[in-house]
């Protein structure tokens, strides 16, 4: 068993910054960049800044994948005739039926899909291999846990402002 991959903001945008590069000097007729709520909005938000292009929102997630989120509305967005392409972008590819999934929509509206993931999860029942992958990881490794997943990010200290007026209060 391998241990938990905790990567840093900062392993993030470089993640992306390598992606980036690698798509600019494609001619892929990218039009937009669209990611993948919850976990692919920051990355595909730094893709858009890098790459000049708009930012779309998906939220969708397969009720047959890896995750913990199945409440999402699964509602895709309409791509217009004349954006022909799209960048496709998640955190991780884990089961890879939500990217397979979204794919399968896109290319239905006769849009070429691409798509972008910071961590692959590789084995054999795999249903989609991403376009653009930052890092190639086991399937049976750890989690992958990020900064805006992590608890001693999100939980606030509650205590923290009443320790500091009692703290005034004792000087």
């Amino acid at each position: 068993m391998y241990d938990n991959l905790k990567p840093s903001y900062e392993e993030i945008h470089n993640a992306c910054k390598d992606i980036a590069l690698r798509i600019e000097g494609l001619d892929l007729g990218l039009k937009c960049v669209a990611g993948v709520a919850r976990g692919g909005l920051l990355p595909a938000t730094i893709l858009s800044h890098l790459l000049k292009l708009p930012l779309l929102l998906i939220d969708y997630s397969s009720k047959e994948g890896q995750g913990d989120d199945k409440n999402h509305n699964n509602v895709l967005p309409e791509i217009k005739p004349e954006d022909s392409a799209v960048l496709i972008v998640d955190d991780i590819c884990d089961s890879g039926k939500t990217l397979s999934e979204i794919i399968t929509y896109f290319t239905n509206q006769r849009v070429s899909a691409y798509t972008a993931v910071l961590y692959f999860k590789q084995h054999d029942k795999q249903p989609v291999h991403p376009t653009f992958v930052w890092k190639n990881i086991p399937h049976d490794s750890g989690w992958v846990i990020f900064p805006y997943e992590r608890n001693e990010y999100l939980t606030p200290d509650l205590d923290g402002p009443r320790r500091h007026l009692q703290s005034l209060v004792r000087s």
